[in-house]
């Protein structure tokens, strides 16, 4: 069956990435697992082209208008997601000629046409991605809470959607894990996103209250300054986290081990951050990492 292709090539992709975090969990059933690879492919190919991953020097419009074409198949995908039956023949001929011949894309509309999930979500990705495409610093929490808002929190609420739980309470919990997640990934990456891609995701009020700079942070001048700086961080995961394990309440038991084990892997990565030595290596989690976590 050719969609069984269009979801091993967004397995493939899955697998050539390394992710701190369970892209697909062997704990979720099969048909979710399926859903999940689909959601991080696109999320994976838009944050590429957003990244200048896919054809190196395209210009900021460039890559924007790449992205314009990926949300122009999302309403395409929007508008006709209530009308078509998934394992139709009519569905697959539909989106072949309407999204072409690309198994990502094809994987995605069956996932969103299957389970339904809400369009809006993966626009808000983009919206975060076209912001990258020219970002270079955020002025303050504000505007970096509302990155995270279009970056990372549609990710858990498409996940709640897949588990069939949206409760408020239940997004609220969701949110905060999503937040915190984002914040530690740019604690992970920042001097990459600085040198590779001249961005700075620490709101500049806070960097200017620690006496740093653009500068300082690109030459690792003041390391001892710097890591006090980036432990300084840590405040804003580490409170989201504590709010995002609510989540486990709301959540059936198999779905609950899998959101589980993505905070134990963030309070990993966590402890991790706060014990590195040099203030640019990014960590990478082992067992004992993720055992570590379970102790005091």
């Amino acid at each position: 069956m050719a969609i069984k292709n269009d979801y091993a090539a967004c397995y493939q992709l899955a697998k050539s990435h390394y992710e701190n975090f369970p892209v697909a969990s062997f704990i979720l059933p099969k048909s979710l697992r399926d859903a999940v690879v689909a959601i991080y492919a696109f999320a994976r190919m838009a944050d590429d082209i957003a990244d200048d991953c896919q054809q190196p020097l395209d210009t900021p419009q460039a890559r924007q208008a790449k992205l314009n074409t990926y949300a122009d198949k999302i309403h395409l995908i929007a508008e006709h997601s209530q009308d078509l039956n998934p394992d139709s023949a009519e569905a697959r001929d539909w989106a072949m000629s309407r999204l072409g011949n690309d198994p990502y894309f094809l994987a995605l509309f069956d996932t969103i046409v299957r389970h339904q999930l809400n369009p809006q979500y993966f626009l808000d990705l983009l919206t975060a991605f076209s912001f990258d495409t020219t970002l270079t610093t955020l002025q303050d929490e504000a505007q970096l809470l509302w990155y995270c808002r279009h970056s990372a929190n549609p990710v858990g609420r498409l996940l709640l959607q897949l588990f069939k739980v949206e409760n408020e309470a239940a997004l609220q919990a969701s949110d905060a894990l999503c937040t915190a997640l984002q914040l530690l990934n740019f604690l992970q990456d920042w001097h990459e996103d600085l040198i590779q891609r001249n961005r700075c995701y620490f709101p500049m009020t806070e960097l200017n209250a620690a006496g740093l700079s653009l500068s300082d942070l690109q030459s690792l001048q003041h390391p001892e300054k710097i890591r006090i700086f980036l432990n300084q961080n840590l405040h804003r995961p580490e409170t989201l986290l504590k709010n995002s394990k609510a989540l486990l309440n709301h959540l059936p038991l198999r779905y609950r081990i899998h959101i589980f084990l993505v905070i134990l892997g963030a309070h990993g990565i966590m402890r991790a951050l706060k014990a590195r030595k040099q203030p640019n290596t990014r960590p990478k989690l082992s067992c004992l990492t993720l055992l570590k976590s379970f102790m005091p």
